[in-house]
């Protein structure tokens, strides 16, 4: 990701913390995880929402052209989410984390 993309997201940051973000950037994987990754703990505030849209992406074959980048198969945000949601559920889970 470009720096001035990630210096944006610094300045989202200085704005916050906001009850609802909404990822409608790039639908990117690589990008959308970046943003969750710096905006989510210091962007959002306690009982706010975080939403990411357009995460089918996370399936389309490497190679794949959308907005000037290529899909590297890299980075899965369905999949990162997923055990995101087993770590906050692991006393149900039986799975030690």
């Amino acid at each position: 990701m470009a720096l001035r993309a990630r210096d944006a997201l610094h300045e989202w940051l200085a704005r916050g913390p906001f009850d609802l973000v909404v990822d409608d950037g790039s639908h990117y994987p690589e990008h959308q995880m970046l943003a969750f990754e710096t905006l989510f703990a210091a962007a959002v505030k306690p009982g706010g929402v975080y939403i990411v849209e357009d995460i089918e992406t996370s399936y389309w074959p490497s190679g794949f052209q959308l907005y000037g980048n290529y899909m590297t198969g890299e980075t899965n945000v369905v999949e990162n989410f997923k055990r995101i949601a087993d770590r906050v559920n692991h006393e149900f889970s039986g799975r030690d984390y």
